[in-house]
């Protein structure tokens, strides 16, 4: 409502009674997810098997936030390196989740490859970093005021400031995350939003950062 400690607490409860149930294996991933027990709920989903189903997303979703969010908690401790194991298996499909892995176009990875981008280049892997930024400018796909700024920003980090702006500028002023967007663009405080989402999260976790390079975090 949102009460995931109450959640976590009637998920874990009902799961161990039964434990070959993957629906109450899935919402207890997603209640250990929504608690920031990310090694817990990773550790689960490795052992959950999820039947498939027509449009069975909910547990790739659960185990792609979780392994972000692992991979967000060694940047936080410097740990850069091994964050990018974790930016590798967000991007994985596994079998077991209910899922198959839809065409290579119908994925869309961009923000594990800014992930993967800004752990690059804290390391200084310039030319990962870079042909990473690159690949994300070079996306056709349409998204959310996420996405856009996740592509302003690639676009700033090659030198195309102007671009960013502009592409920031055309979203419609209506969107809740509008002038969030351009605030996080333009390294300026920004507040709470109420748009709650698996893309939104990571990136909001990703901005409590600490280090040094002047945005806010």
């Amino acid at each position: 409502h949102p009460d995931y400690q109450k959640a976590l607490t009637y998920a874990e409860t009902y799961y161990k009674q039964s434990p070959d149930n993957y629906q109450l294996g899935a919402l207890y991933a997603k209640a250990l997810l929504r608690t920031r027990r990310f090694k817990e709920c990773s550790e689960l989903l490795a052992n959950l098997n999820i039947l498939p189903y027509e449009g069975a997303t909910d547990g790739i979703r659960i185990y792609r936030e979780a392994q972000l969010m692992l991979a967000i908690e060694r940047m936080k401790a410097g740990e850069y390196s091994k964050a990018l194991p974790f930016i590798a298996a967000s991007r994985l499909w596994p079998e077991n989740l209910g899922s198959g892995k839809p065409y290579p176009e119908d994925v869309d990875e961009r923000l594990a490859d800014w992930l993967d981008a800004y752990a690059n280049e804290k390391l200084s892997h310039q030319i990962e970093a870079r042909a990473l930024w690159q690949r994300i400018i070079s996306s056709k796909r349409k998204g959310d005021e996420v996405h856009t700024l996740i592509l302003a920003l690639a676009l700033q980090k090659l030198g195309r400031q102007a671009e960013g702006e502009d592409l920031l500028k055309a979203i419609p002023k209506e969107k809740m995350l509008a002038d969030w967007a351009w605030r996080v663009f333009n390294r300026m405080p920004v507040g709470e939003y109420g748009v709650d989402d698996l893309n939104l999260r990571v990136f909001k976790e990703w901005l409590t950062i600490k280090d040094g390079d002047g945005r806010l975090k």
